[in-house]
């Protein structure tokens, strides 16, 4: 062999080397990451019935689903990317060669520093591990049992606050006769408050929550129909799956014709 070709290959042996020690040195620290990730996400679970300030909170991992899907990198109006991240911090939990080991780390020390700033609960601390032979699926279906659970809650909430403004509205309008301008300003405050929540808001909670339950499909792309509260869900195969607020009950729609309802959305949380 040519003195020059054993150079080239003993170089590109080294570099193969390098890389594979490199990428498993990344790997234990995300494996790492995730797994004190999932010990503050039980340690939040379990943190029911507080305030915060003035503000009375029913559970703990519930209030950091909620602010981190409703505030997380509000500039970024490119949807597949916010719930590539939501995904890897709540649902799936996977990685392959196309990810980058380093931003995922930093997306499960984002909830991490969440958790703590939110909860005021300290980051657990783990010690007497090998990282690097935990396995990636059994610490995912981990972190889907508790979150599945914190997402179901809230789109139940969410979803009963529209029925609560529907009915309100027809309460009002068959009990009300000749309002005073002061009582149809209380009633539209009233209602107001129970029906204004964001679509957005249920489209990325709905992407996660279906991730969850299936994490091999993992949802990736979101779209809203503007002027219809209806969200359109896709996965790694681009099946299509739509959402439709009717009269303020959300209904699982055909994607082609949105109008053509298939069954309530309650019916597929737990």
């Amino acid at each position: 062999m040519p003195t020059n070709l054993k150079v080239i290959m003993k170089l590109f042996g080294f570099l193969i080397s390098f890389f594979i020690v490199n990428v498993s040195t990344k790997l234990a620290f995300y494996k790492k990451m995730v797994l004190v990730t999932n010990e503050h996400i039980k340690l939040a679970s379990d943190k029911n019935n507080f305030t915060i300030g003035q503000q009375r909170v029913a559970n703990g991992l519930e209030h950091v689903i909620l602010q981190l899907v409703d505030t997380i990198d509000p500039k970024n109006t490119h949807r597949d990317s916010v719930i590539f991240i939501l995904n890897n911090m709540f649902a799936v939990l996977v990685w392959d060669f196309k990810e980058d080991l380093g931003v995922l780390a930093e997306h499960q020390q984002s909830i991490q520093y969440k958790i703590e700033n939110y909860l005021k609960i300290d980051i657990p601390k783990v010690t007497n591990q090998d990282f690097y032979t935990l396995d990636l699926e059994q610490l995912g279906e981990e972190r889907r049992s508790y979150t599945r659970i914190a997402l179901n809650n809230i789109l139940n909430r969410l979803i009963d606050s529209e029925k609560i403004a529907s009915n309100l509205t027809s309460r009002i309008e068959e009990r009300t006769v000749n309002p005073t301008k002061v009582k149809q300003k209380q009633i539209a405050q009233i209602v107001d408050s129970k029906r204004k929540v964001p679509l957005l808001l249920i489209c990325r909670l709905l992407a996660v929550f279906i991730s969850t339950k299936f994490p091999k499909l993992p949802i990736t792309v979101v779209h809203d129909q503007p002027g219809i509260q209806a969200c359109y869900l896709y996965d790694k195969f681009k099946t299509c799956q739509a959402y439709r607020d009717i009269n303020r009950v959300w209904w699982i729609v055909n994607c082609e014709n949105f109008n053509v309802t298939i069954r309530p959305l309650n019916l597929e949380l737990l």
